[in-house]
């Protein structure tokens, strides 16, 4: 570095003198740094000199987006005499870029104003550096440290545009990205025929075992909260027949349409036939088979007693075959719990049940127990009709014992006995002789204990309370 320096001051009074005015040049010129005769210095040319030129621009830390032009000043005070250089890079690696006006660069990007501000046009990300101007002869120096920014930019996802995989495969999802600063990566997944997407805040997706959910459009989104950018790879799974039922009974009546229906999914698609006693099904003015997307049903108009049994929906494609089984049934469908409420005589807990058949109910077979106890007892509620194919089964239980007892119950039709309902609990109190009984579910009775409780500890801290303020 000295010697560069020793050259540089060099340079800069080969500089002086090209620049001086040719007036100055001549035989009748007088250096103004020797003295005259008597040993004064001429004052007259002192103050044409004038004071050191120094630079009163301010550097520091830019920062800039890939793209932009930009113009680092360079401004310099009594600059008639001055010699300016711009450098780049850092102390220990210095490249020149101009010196005074003079071009040490080959990149037609940079130039300089008429003030020497230094002018780059289409920022690049490797312009970021450290850029110097430099007053030769002076150490004035200023300095500016160049941030090059980029909004963020997908370079390659993978696996790239689509991918086809059976099902049970592994799958990696990977998305690489550039920006400055570096950029978040995270992911969405749509589903085939689906609007609901799902994030992923991972970089890198991994599934061991491929599924049809994870069909569908995956997006990598990169984001470093100057811009954004998304790319998106489909993955499509292979997979065989995949069937949905709603039940494996449907109950219906003669005289009735019924309806039975499959949901089938399957990549590639499957063909689903309809069999009835191992023998498929012909479309008939009886019979009529239709989809919609990928409900498959079954219709039968004016349902006949020769139409009850088993009907298997079978679907198959290149993969593989699934089947499922659904019954076409007479038979009433399981009774649901509708009330448990006290008897007129307020002693008794009665229990009210529901059932929906397309057949007139003939009768209800109630069954109940204590608790603790194995053998069920049997009662037969009274039928009531309350509305087209609507039933219901109420019931008084009367002279139970204190205790928690539990019941179920059972439907008849033409076709047979439904079955079994859920079993209920609910508890008769006696409260002595005379007092009422009271029939709830076993919830609202725990409910009613726990109020007691409340009741009786409020009781005692009164208790104490008083005793306290008599003491």
């Amino acid at each position: 570095m000295e010697t560069w320096d020793i050259f540089m001051r060099i340079v800069l009074e080969v500089f002086k003198v090209l620049l001086l005015p040719s007036t100055l040049r001549s035989d009748d010129y007088k250096d103004p740094s020797y003295a005259d005769d008597d040993g004064a210095q001429d004052e007259d040319d002192e103050d044409e000199d004038g004071p050191p030129p120094r630079i009163v621009s301010q550097g520091g830390k830019k920062t800039f987006w890939v793209g932009d032009t930009i113009t680092l000043p360079c401004e310099v005070e009594n600059r008639a005499n001055a010699v300016i250089q711009w450098r780049k890079g850092p102390k220990t690696n210095l490249k020149p870029l101009f010196f005074d006006r003079v071009s040490q660069n080959s990149d037609p990007r940079v130039s300089l104003d008429e003030q020497f501000g230094l002018h780059i046009k289409d920022l690049q990300k490797n312009d970021a550096d450290e850029y110097y101007c430099q007053l030769i002869g002076n150490e004035d120096t200023l300095v500016y440290t160049v941030e090059v920014l980029t909004k963020p930019k997908i370079l390659r996802i993978y696996p790239a545009g689509s991918k086809t995989l059976k099902k049970g495969s592994p799958l990696t999802l990977m998305c690489e990205a550039t920006g400055e600063p570096k950029p978040k990566i995270s992911w969405t997944h749509k589903k085939k025929h689906s609007h609901v997407e799902e994030s992923f805040s991972e970089e890198t997706i991994t599934i061991d075992k491929v599924s049809r959910k994870h069909s569908g459009d995956y997006t990598c989104i990169v984001n470093n909260g100057k811009g954004t950018d998304k790319l998106t790879t489909s993955i499509t799974v292979e997979y065989e027949p995949e069937i949905e039922i709603s039940s494996d009974i449907v109950h219906s009546g003669e005289g009735y349409e019924s309806e039975l229906t499959c949901v089938v999914h399957a990549h590639p698609g499957a063909k689903v036939t309809w069999f009835k006693n191992d023998q498929p099904l012909k479309e008939s003015h009886h019979i009529s088979q239709l989809k919609n997307g990928n409900s498959h049903s079954l219709r039968i108009a004016a349902t006949k007693k020769s139409d009850f049994g088993n009907y298997k929906c079978v679907a198959n494609n290149s993969i593989g075959t699934t089947s499922k089984v659904i019954a076409l049934s007479g038979l009433p469908p399981t009774p649901v719990f509708e009330s448990a409420t006290i008897a007129e005589d307020e002693r008794s807990p009665r229990l009210t049940w529901k059932v929906v058949s397309h057949s007139p109910i003939e009768q209800f077979e109630l069954m109940y127990r204590k608790q603790e106890e194995d053998q069920w007892k049997t009662a037969s509620p009274s039928v009531t009709s309350e509305g087209e194919n609507v039933y219901m089964a109420r019931h008084t239980l009367k002279n139970l014992e204190q205790g928690t007892y539990l019941a179920q119950i059972r439907a008849k039709n033409s076709y047979g006995w439904s079955s079994l309902s859920e079993v209920k609990s609910f508890s008769g109190d006696v409260i002595g002789e005379g007092g009422a009984m009271q029939s709830k579910l076993l919830e609202e009775s725990n409910s009613a204990a726990c109020n007691q409780g409340i009741r009786t500890y409020l009781v005692f801290m009164m208790s104490l309370f008083v005793g306290y303020l008599f003491s």
